[in-house]
Protein backbone atom coordinates (compact mmCIF):
# COMPACT_ATOMS: atom_id res chain seq x y z
CA UNK A 1 0.00 0.00 0.00
CA UNK A 2 2.58 2.38 0.82
CA UNK A 3 4.93 1.92 -2.47
CA UNK A 4 1.10 1.93 -4.33
CA UNK A 5 0.83 5.38 -2.25
CA UNK A 6 4.05 6.76 -2.90
CA UNK A 7 4.01 5.72 -6.52
CA UNK A 8 0.89 7.39 -6.97
CA UNK A 9 1.96 10.96 -5.00
CA UNK A 10 5.15 11.21 -7.34
CA UNK A 11 3.19 10.48 -10.39
CA UNK A 12 0.74 13.12 -9.44
CA UNK A 13 3.37 15.73 -8.43
CA UNK A 14 5.42 14.39 -11.50
CA UNK A 15 2.37 16.58 -13.39
CA UNK A 16 2.38 19.32 -10.77
CA UNK A 17 6.18 20.17 -10.71
CA UNK A 18 5.98 20.09 -14.97
CA UNK A 19 3.56 23.20 -14.65
CA UNK A 20 5.75 24.40 -11.96
CA UNK A 21 8.70 24.07 -13.85
CA UNK A 22 7.27 25.58 -17.06
CA UNK A 23 5.83 28.43 -15.11
CA UNK A 24 9.17 29.24 -13.68
CA UNK A 25 10.70 28.61 -16.98
CA UNK A 26 8.22 31.37 -19.02
CA UNK A 27 8.61 33.79 -15.56
CA UNK A 28 12.12 33.67 -16.54
CA UNK A 29 11.75 34.29 -20.04
CA UNK A 30 9.33 36.86 -19.29
CA UNK A 31 12.08 38.52 -17.17
CA UNK A 32 14.20 38.30 -19.96
CA UNK A 33 12.10 40.03 -22.74
CA UNK A 34 10.90 42.55 -20.42
CA UNK A 35 15.05 43.62 -20.44
CA UNK A 36 15.20 43.03 -23.78
CA UNK A 37 12.21 45.50 -24.90
CA UNK A 38 13.75 48.06 -22.57
CA UNK A 39 16.95 47.20 -24.45
CA UNK A 40 14.95 47.47 -28.15
CA UNK A 41 13.17 50.53 -27.21
CA UNK A 42 16.48 52.29 -26.10
CA UNK A 43 17.84 51.21 -29.07
CA UNK A 44 15.07 53.01 -31.26
CA UNK A 45 15.06 56.16 -29.00
CA UNK A 46 18.70 55.98 -30.08
CA UNK A 47 18.33 55.69 -33.73
CA UNK A 48 15.03 58.41 -33.61
CA UNK A 49 17.66 60.65 -32.53
CA UNK A 50 20.02 60.42 -34.19
CA UNK A 51 17.62 60.56 -37.81
CA UNK A 52 16.32 63.98 -35.63
CA UNK A 53 19.85 65.07 -35.23
CA UNK A 54 20.81 64.37 -38.85
CA UNK A 55 17.87 66.18 -39.92
CA UNK A 56 18.26 69.21 -37.77
CA UNK A 57 21.69 69.19 -38.72
CA UNK A 58 20.92 69.14 -42.21
CA UNK A 59 17.93 71.71 -41.92
CA UNK A 60 20.75 73.96 -39.78
CA UNK A 61 22.79 73.62 -42.59
CA UNK A 62 20.41 74.34 -45.71
CA UNK A 63 19.36 77.25 -43.46
CA UNK A 64 22.67 78.69 -42.81
CA UNK A 65 23.58 78.35 -46.64
CA UNK A 66 20.04 80.64 -47.83
CA UNK A 67 21.33 83.28 -45.07
CA UNK A 68 18.21 82.00 -43.02
CA UNK A 69 18.93 80.44 -40.02
CA UNK A 70 16.11 80.35 -37.49
CA UNK A 71 17.94 80.76 -34.20
CA UNK A 72 15.25 78.65 -32.51
CA UNK A 73 16.23 75.63 -34.32
CA UNK A 74 19.18 75.72 -31.50
CA UNK A 75 16.67 75.68 -28.85
CA UNK A 76 13.93 73.63 -29.95
CA UNK A 77 15.63 70.34 -29.41
CA UNK A 78 13.57 67.73 -31.01
CA UNK A 79 10.65 69.67 -32.54
CA UNK A 80 8.72 70.28 -35.73
CA UNK A 81 10.83 73.28 -36.11
CA UNK A 82 13.82 71.75 -37.84
CA UNK A 83 11.65 69.12 -39.54
CA UNK A 84 9.91 71.63 -41.41
CA UNK A 85 12.96 73.48 -42.72
CA UNK A 86 14.24 70.16 -43.44
CA UNK A 87 13.19 68.65 -47.10
CA UNK A 88 14.95 65.68 -48.51
CA UNK A 89 15.12 66.57 -52.20
CA UNK A 90 17.89 68.76 -51.23
CA UNK A 91 20.00 66.44 -50.01
CA UNK A 92 22.99 65.85 -52.34
CA UNK A 93 23.83 61.46 -52.85
CA UNK A 94 26.11 61.45 -49.57
CA UNK A 95 23.58 63.06 -47.42
CA UNK A 96 20.19 60.57 -49.13
CA UNK A 97 22.25 58.36 -48.38
CA UNK A 98 23.20 58.68 -44.61
CA UNK A 99 19.44 59.77 -44.01
CA UNK A 100 18.29 56.23 -45.98
CA UNK A 101 20.56 54.62 -43.55
CA UNK A 102 19.40 56.73 -40.72
CA UNK A 103 15.75 55.78 -41.74
CA UNK A 104 16.82 51.64 -42.65
CA UNK A 105 18.22 51.84 -38.55
CA UNK A 106 15.11 53.28 -37.34
CA UNK A 107 12.80 51.21 -39.30
CA UNK A 108 14.61 48.12 -37.86
CA UNK A 109 14.83 49.23 -34.27
CA UNK A 110 11.03 50.09 -34.19
CA UNK A 111 10.31 46.65 -36.06
CA UNK A 112 12.50 44.94 -33.50
CA UNK A 113 10.96 47.13 -30.53
CA UNK A 114 7.52 45.79 -31.60
CA UNK A 115 8.57 42.13 -31.96
CA UNK A 116 10.34 42.32 -28.61
CA UNK A 117 6.59 43.88 -27.12
CA UNK A 118 4.33 41.74 -29.40
CA UNK A 119 7.09 38.33 -27.51
CA UNK A 120 6.60 40.07 -24.36
CA UNK A 121 2.36 39.44 -24.50
CA UNK A 122 2.02 36.29 -25.68
CA UNK A 123 4.80 35.31 -22.73
CA UNK A 124 2.45 37.21 -20.72
CA UNK A 125 -0.15 35.41 -22.01
CA UNK A 126 0.89 31.90 -22.12
CA UNK A 127 1.90 32.62 -18.14
CA UNK A 128 -1.97 33.60 -17.47
CA UNK A 129 -2.71 30.01 -19.09
CA UNK A 130 -0.32 28.16 -16.58
CA UNK A 131 -1.49 29.73 -13.76
CA UNK A 132 -4.84 28.61 -14.64
CA UNK A 133 -3.65 25.25 -14.79
CA UNK A 134 -1.64 25.94 -12.24
CA UNK A 135 -4.49 26.89 -9.89
CA UNK A 136 -7.06 24.16 -10.84
CA UNK A 137 -4.33 21.32 -10.27
CA UNK A 138 -4.67 21.81 -6.59
CA UNK A 139 -1.89 22.41 -3.87
CA UNK A 140 -0.26 19.92 -2.09
CA UNK A 141 -0.97 21.38 1.46
CA UNK A 142 -5.01 22.89 0.60
CA UNK A 143 -5.38 19.25 0.01
CA UNK A 144 -4.19 18.08 2.97
CA UNK A 145 -5.96 20.47 4.88
CA UNK A 146 -9.01 19.44 2.51
CA UNK A 147 -8.79 16.14 3.44
CA UNK A 148 -8.05 16.59 7.35
CA UNK A 149 -11.60 18.36 7.50
CA UNK A 150 -13.08 15.65 5.87
CA UNK A 151 -11.30 12.77 7.93
CA UNK A 152 -12.64 15.03 11.16
CA UNK A 153 -16.41 14.91 9.82
CA UNK A 154 -16.04 11.23 8.88
CA UNK A 155 -14.64 10.25 12.28
CA UNK A 156 -17.34 12.34 13.93
CA UNK A 157 -20.18 10.35 11.96
CA UNK A 158 -18.33 6.86 13.20
CA UNK A 159 -18.12 8.09 16.61
CA UNK A 160 -21.99 9.03 16.45
CA UNK A 161 -22.94 5.65 14.80
CA UNK A 162 -21.07 4.07 17.65
CA UNK A 163 -22.85 6.00 20.28
CA UNK A 164 -25.94 5.53 18.96
CA UNK A 165 -25.00 1.24 18.81
CA UNK A 166 -24.06 1.52 22.74
CA UNK A 167 -27.59 3.16 23.26
CA UNK A 168 -29.32 0.30 21.40
CA UNK A 169 -27.43 -1.92 23.57
CA UNK A 170 -27.97 -0.62 26.85
CA UNK A 171 -32.01 -1.00 25.64
CA UNK A 172 -31.98 -4.45 24.95
CA UNK A 173 -29.76 -4.95 27.78
CA UNK A 174 -31.78 -3.55 30.33
CA UNK A 175 -35.21 -5.01 28.84
CA UNK A 176 -37.15 -6.92 30.96
CA UNK A 177 -36.97 -10.15 30.18
CA UNK A 178 -37.90 -11.76 34.01
CA UNK A 179 -41.73 -11.04 34.48
CA UNK A 180 -43.54 -12.15 37.87
CA UNK A 181 -44.63 -15.72 37.72
CA UNK A 182 -48.06 -16.79 38.72
CA UNK A 183 -46.94 -20.39 39.28
CA UNK A 184 -48.11 -19.82 43.18
CA UNK A 185 -51.76 -19.02 42.15
CA UNK A 186 -51.81 -21.98 40.26
CA UNK A 187 -50.29 -24.05 42.80
CA UNK A 188 -52.64 -22.64 45.17
CA UNK A 189 -55.79 -23.82 42.48
CA UNK A 190 -54.10 -27.76 42.55
CA UNK A 191 -53.93 -27.65 46.70
CA UNK A 192 -57.11 -26.68 46.97
CA UNK A 193 -58.69 -28.87 44.32
CA UNK A 194 -56.45 -31.82 45.85
CA UNK A 195 -58.50 -31.37 48.98
CA UNK A 196 -62.01 -31.24 47.77
CA UNK A 197 -60.72 -34.33 45.66
CA UNK A 198 -59.56 -35.99 48.67
CA UNK A 199 -62.50 -34.77 50.66
CA UNK A 200 -60.25 -32.47 52.93
CA UNK A 201 -62.44 -29.50 52.10
CA UNK A 202 -65.60 -28.14 50.96
CA UNK A 203 -65.41 -27.43 47.10
CA UNK A 204 -65.05 -23.59 47.62
CA UNK A 205 -65.88 -20.72 44.85
CA UNK A 206 -62.80 -20.85 42.62
CA UNK A 207 -63.94 -18.19 40.11
CA UNK A 208 -62.14 -15.09 42.19
CA UNK A 209 -59.22 -17.08 42.38
CA UNK A 210 -59.50 -18.05 38.61
CA UNK A 211 -60.12 -14.48 37.42
CA UNK A 212 -57.12 -12.95 39.32
CA UNK A 213 -54.93 -15.80 37.61
CA UNK A 214 -56.05 -14.92 33.94
CA UNK A 215 -55.69 -11.42 34.98
CA UNK A 216 -52.17 -12.28 35.82
CA UNK A 217 -51.39 -14.34 32.71
CA UNK A 218 -52.67 -11.37 30.37
CA UNK A 219 -50.33 -9.02 32.42
CA UNK A 220 -47.48 -10.90 32.00
CA UNK A 221 -48.39 -12.15 27.94
CA UNK A 222 -48.80 -8.06 27.60
CA UNK A 223 -45.40 -7.59 29.03
CA UNK A 224 -44.01 -10.15 27.26
CA UNK A 225 -45.23 -8.65 23.71
CA UNK A 226 -43.84 -5.12 24.66
CA UNK A 227 -40.21 -6.81 25.39
CA UNK A 228 -40.51 -8.78 22.26
CA UNK A 229 -41.19 -5.55 20.46
CA UNK A 230 -38.45 -3.31 22.10
CA UNK A 231 -35.95 -6.57 21.61
CA UNK A 232 -36.96 -6.60 17.97
CA UNK A 233 -36.57 -2.56 17.10
CA UNK A 234 -33.30 -2.78 18.90
CA UNK A 235 -31.85 -5.79 17.15
CA UNK A 236 -32.78 -4.41 13.83
CA UNK A 237 -31.95 -0.82 14.73
CA UNK A 238 -28.22 -2.25 15.62
CA UNK A 239 -28.35 -3.94 12.43
CA UNK A 240 -28.90 -1.47 10.22
CA UNK A 241 -26.52 1.04 12.31
CA UNK A 242 -23.64 -2.00 12.39
CA UNK A 243 -24.04 -1.76 8.30
CA UNK A 244 -24.49 1.88 8.50
CA UNK A 245 -20.98 1.85 11.07
CA UNK A 246 -19.12 -0.22 8.54
CA UNK A 247 -20.12 2.21 5.26
CA UNK A 248 -18.74 5.14 7.56
CA UNK A 249 -15.73 3.03 8.47
CA UNK A 250 -14.78 2.11 5.10
CA UNK A 251 -15.26 6.39 4.25
CA UNK A 252 -13.02 7.10 6.68
CA UNK A 253 -10.08 4.64 5.56
CA UNK A 254 -10.56 5.67 1.92
CA UNK A 255 -10.05 9.34 3.51
CA UNK A 256 -7.37 8.28 5.68
CA UNK A 257 -5.50 6.72 2.39
CA UNK A 258 -6.45 10.01 0.12
CA UNK A 259 -4.90 12.03 3.02
CA UNK A 260 -1.46 9.57 3.19
CA UNK A 261 -0.97 9.90 -0.62
CA UNK A 262 -1.62 14.12 -0.20
CA UNK A 263 0.66 14.22 2.56
CA UNK A 264 3.31 12.06 0.47
CA UNK A 265 2.46 14.72 -2.44
CA UNK A 266 3.17 17.88 0.49
CA UNK A 267 6.40 16.48 1.28
CA UNK A 268 7.66 15.86 -2.00
CA UNK A 269 6.43 18.99 -3.19
CA UNK A 270 8.10 20.67 0.18
CA UNK A 271 11.44 18.57 -0.93
CA UNK A 272 11.54 19.65 -4.97
CA UNK A 273 11.02 23.02 -3.70
CA UNK A 274 13.44 23.45 -1.19
CA UNK A 275 15.36 21.22 -3.70
CA UNK A 276 15.41 24.08 -5.87
CA UNK A 277 15.85 26.91 -3.30
CA UNK A 278 19.30 24.79 -2.52
CA UNK A 279 20.26 24.43 -5.58
CA UNK A 280 19.67 28.67 -6.51
CA UNK A 281 21.76 29.32 -3.24
CA UNK A 282 24.69 26.32 -4.33
CA UNK A 283 24.73 28.46 -7.28
CA UNK A 284 25.35 31.93 -5.32
CA UNK A 285 27.82 30.25 -3.03
CA UNK A 286 29.94 28.75 -5.93
CA UNK A 287 29.52 32.09 -7.58
CA UNK A 288 31.21 33.81 -4.13
CA UNK A 289 33.82 30.61 -4.19
CA UNK A 290 35.27 31.14 -7.63
CA UNK A 291 35.21 35.06 -6.86
CA UNK A 292 37.13 34.37 -3.55
CA UNK A 293 39.52 31.98 -5.37
CA UNK A 294 40.43 34.37 -8.02
CA UNK A 295 40.89 37.11 -5.41
CA UNK A 296 43.15 34.99 -3.82
CA UNK A 297 45.19 34.60 -6.72
CA UNK A 298 45.42 38.63 -7.40
CA UNK A 299 46.48 39.32 -3.70
CA UNK A 300 49.36 36.86 -4.23
CA UNK A 301 50.08 38.81 -7.23
CA UNK A 302 49.79 41.74 -5.70
CA UNK A 303 51.93 40.47 -2.43
CA UNK A 304 49.40 40.62 -0.08
CA UNK A 305 49.60 36.94 0.80
CA UNK A 306 46.86 33.79 0.83
CA UNK A 307 43.29 34.13 2.21
CA UNK A 308 42.20 30.66 0.85
CA UNK A 309 42.32 28.29 4.26
CA UNK A 310 43.37 25.01 4.70
CA UNK A 311 40.51 23.11 3.61
CA UNK A 312 39.52 25.17 0.60
CA UNK A 313 39.63 22.63 -1.95
CA UNK A 314 37.22 20.38 0.08
CA UNK A 315 34.73 22.29 -0.63
CA UNK A 316 31.63 20.10 -2.51
CA UNK A 317 27.85 20.78 -2.84
CA UNK A 318 25.89 17.38 -2.37
CA UNK A 319 23.17 16.22 -4.08
CA UNK A 320 19.67 15.06 -3.17
CA UNK A 321 17.16 13.31 -5.04
CA UNK A 322 14.57 15.61 -6.44
CA UNK A 323 13.73 16.53 -10.17
CA UNK A 324 15.72 19.68 -9.77
CA UNK A 325 19.11 17.92 -8.77
CA UNK A 326 18.24 15.20 -11.25
CA UNK A 327 18.23 17.41 -13.90
CA UNK A 328 21.26 17.34 -16.29
CA UNK A 329 21.08 20.55 -17.05
CA UNK A 330 22.04 21.70 -12.90
CA UNK A 331 24.28 18.59 -12.46
CA UNK A 332 27.72 20.76 -13.73
CA UNK A 333 28.13 21.51 -9.90
CA UNK A 334 26.43 19.42 -7.95
CA UNK A 335 28.31 16.32 -7.23
CA UNK A 336 28.54 14.01 -4.29
CA UNK A 337 31.94 13.50 -4.41
CA UNK A 338 33.64 15.77 -6.86
CA UNK A 339 35.62 18.79 -5.20
CA UNK A 340 34.20 22.36 -6.53
CA UNK A 341 37.75 23.67 -7.02
CA UNK A 342 38.80 20.63 -9.44
CA UNK A 343 35.60 21.53 -11.60
CA UNK A 344 36.99 24.76 -12.10
CA UNK A 345 40.20 23.91 -13.55
CA UNK A 346 38.79 20.71 -15.60
CA UNK A 347 36.39 23.17 -16.75
CA UNK A 348 38.96 25.20 -17.57
CA UNK A 349 37.55 28.32 -15.88
CA UNK A 350 40.21 29.61 -13.71
CA UNK A 351 42.04 31.96 -15.75
CA UNK A 352 38.37 33.63 -17.57
CA UNK A 353 37.12 33.57 -13.25
CA UNK A 354 40.30 35.76 -12.88
CA UNK A 355 39.86 37.64 -15.81
CA UNK A 356 36.05 38.62 -14.89
CA UNK A 357 37.32 39.77 -10.66
CA UNK A 358 40.43 41.65 -12.53
CA UNK A 359 37.53 43.31 -14.78
CA UNK A 360 35.05 43.97 -12.29
CA UNK A 361 37.93 45.96 -9.71
CA UNK A 362 38.72 47.52 -13.21
CA UNK A 363 35.25 49.18 -13.50
CA UNK A 364 35.67 50.60 -9.77
CA UNK A 365 38.29 51.96 -11.70
CA UNK A 366 41.29 50.28 -10.26
CA UNK A 367 44.46 48.58 -12.12
CA UNK A 368 45.47 45.70 -11.74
Amino acid sequence: MKKKLEAKAEERLTSWMEILKELNRVSADIFSAVRALDHKKRLAQSATKALDDFKRHVAELKSSFNMEIDMNVHNAGYSASFDAKFNESLLNPEEKKLYDDFMAKVAVADAEASSASEQLENLKNKKNVLLTDFSEFGDPLNEILHFQNKIDIAGEKVTFIQDAISAQQSILKNNITDFPSISALLQKRQDILAEIATGSAMEPNLKELDKQIEAERQKVSKAKKISDVVSENSQHTIAGLQRKLSTAQAELKTLADQRKEAKISFLIFEAEKVGTEYLLLAGELIGRYRQLIALDTILIKEGGGHIAGNHIDNFIIPSFDVQAHNDDRNKEWIYDDVRILSLIHEKGLYDSDLQAEKDRIADMGITI
